[in-house]
């Protein structure tokens, strides 16, 4: 905050102002002194948060220099300081809204109070004006993605009567920022500040645009334009400026979406769906860039199964793995014709394939999943070798079906290693009771369930214990022991020394 004082003395001023400094308030002064005069215009231009002014100067007393600058639109917050408790003064300064009136002389403690408690009303009025604009934004956000509740909201972008209205042009820009996907809640609070400060820059000011967002790394820009038949490379200009002033100010990349031009603002919700649905080409095109809404394109029918997942898990289990790479092309392709290629929908898609080829989907703590890929091809490519592999484990178990049958169920215990795994659970699965799995688990492998489950879970543990810095308690937890002490015992019975001392032999024998 800063603080401007007003006095004919120019001591006085400078006594004040050192008085400030002392006292360790986080204020700024704007200028040393100045008359009433001058005062006016500095006042108007630069509006100071606080004001502290004498009320008897010559040429202009404080109380006709407060009146003038209210009639300019100045809403600094006034303290008047006076030699005089002339119940006059005091009753028009309170008329003029002052905050506090100090009668000269006065100490630095009572200063320092009387800015103080002003400082504190500013704040106040400050943190209520944001939760209010925040509450708006959002409010706005969603009415102008949903459409709900539009027509209430509507006059508080355009700002115009039907006349004026019918004069416009709009045009909604959906904007998706290049944000971490989990930002803590110190990273957001710091990243809308800035967002905040941005969009007081001129170029929004300058384009008459309204930026509202619930998301911070999703936003909505709906800006005006006058129907003069200036479309085209302008209008393409200020998007272009736009983009690079967002990237700019806020150091991030933005991929845009552009609606097409709307011919009132009761029509921006069906504009924010375009531009949207422009803005999703970004995942399928591999780069951030404007995209403007073309009419029909993008328009084909999805259809339910886009993967024809029971084709493509034929393929993959008769061992034909160009036919599942096809099948996998083609409902990428299907995806990007029908216009509803929007990352989610791509990613739930082939979670659900996964779950359907692999028995279990990708885990969220997994160290790749479909979400971690910021494009259609890269997620294509991994897709591709995720069945690859699921074909490999197919046509190894493709002898019998009992034998297709122990693969899955080894697939189950490797997806689920870290859960509490039991014979009944695995038994459901396998679709047998639990006393016949036991034995037929083990007619068909060799060894019984459990032996078999341990083996892995160690054979993870040594893994994790090799190229992780996991300690010992985390490794069990990771692997489905959740008693230390059970962990430690099964892994000495089983590799001969503790998990402590076959993580140090390991570094011994790297070194």
């Amino acid at each position: 905050m800063n603080v401007f004082i007003l006095d004919d003395d120019e001591n006085i001023v400078l006594a004040l102002y050192k008085m400030i400094e002392r006292s360790g308030l986080p204020l700024e002064k704007t200028i040393d002194s100045c008359s009433p005069a001058d005062a006016l215009e500095f006042v108007t231009e630069r509006r100071p948060d606080i004001i502290l002014t004498d009320i008897r100067m010559p040429g202009m007393t404080g109380l006709a220099f407060i009146e003038e600058l209210k009639r300019r639109g100045c809403r600094s917050k006034v303290l008047f300081m006076s030699g005089y408790k002339d119940f006059e003064y005091a009753s028009e300064a309170i008329r003029l809204g002052a905050q506090d009136y100090l009668v000269k002389p006065f100490n630095e403690q009572r200063l320092t109070s009387a800015l103080a408690s002003v400082m504190e009303v500013i704040a106040q009025e400050r943190r209520q004006a944001y939760e209010r604009e925040t509450l708006l934004k959002k409010s706005m956000y969603h009415s102008l993605t949903t459409g709900y509740q539009w027509e209430l909201a509507s006059g508080s972008v355009s700002g115009q009567s039907e006349e004026a209205d019918s004069g416009l042009v709009y045009y909604v820009l959906a904007i998706d920022l290049s944000l971490p996907s989990e930002l803590t809640p110190d990273e957001r609070s710091a990243f809308e500040a800035k967002l905040r400060a941005w969009e007081k820059r001129p170029a929004l000011a300058k384009f008459g645009a309204l930026l509202v967002y619930d998301d911070v790394s999703r936003l909505a820009l709906v800006y005006t334009d006058a129907c003069n038949g200036t479309a085209g490379r302008e209008t393409e200009a200020r998007w272009n400026t736009i983009r690079r002033e967002i990237e700019e100010g806020l150091e991030v990349v933005a991929n845009v979406g552009v609606s097409s031009p709307l011919g009132s603002s009761a029509e921006l919700p069906r504009g924010y769906e375009e531009a949207r649905k422009a803005s999703q080409r970004m995942y399928f095109a591999g780069e951030a860039a404007i995209y403007v809404h073309a009419e029909g394109a993008g328009e084909d029918e999805l259809p339910a199964d886009p993967f024809e997942s029971s084709k493509l898990t034929e393929a993959l289990m008769l061992g034909k793995q160009a036919e599942a790479r096809m099948l996998l092309a083609r409902g990428f392709e299907r995806f990007r014709a029908s216009g509803q290629g929007d990352r989610e929908a791509v990613v739930r898609a082939c979670r659900q394939l996964l779950a359907r080829v692999q028995g279990q989907a990708p885990r969220r703590g997994d160290a790749e999943t479909p979400e971690k890929f910021e494009t259609a091809a890269e997620l294509q490519a991994w897709m591709a070798v995720k069945l690859e592999e699921a074909a490999v484990t197919a046509k190894d178990a493709a002898a019998s079906p009992d034998d297709l049958t122990i693969a899955k169920i080894k697939q189950y215990c490797q997806a689920h290693i870290g859960e509490d795994i039991t014979l009944q659970h695995v038994a459901e699965f396998a679709g047998y009771n639990k006393a016949y799995f036991s034995s037929y688990f083990k007619k068909k492998t060799g060894a019984s369930f459990w032996d078999y489950l341990t083996g892995l879970r160690v054979e993870k543990a040594k893994e994790m214990l090799e190229k992780t810095t996991l300690n010992a308690y985390e490794i069990g937890q990771a692997i489905g022991y959740h008693n230390p002490s059970h962990f430690g015992k099964m892994f000495k019975q089983t590799v001969g020394c503790t998990p402590a001392e076959y993580k140090a032999a390991i570094a011994g024998f790297a070194q």
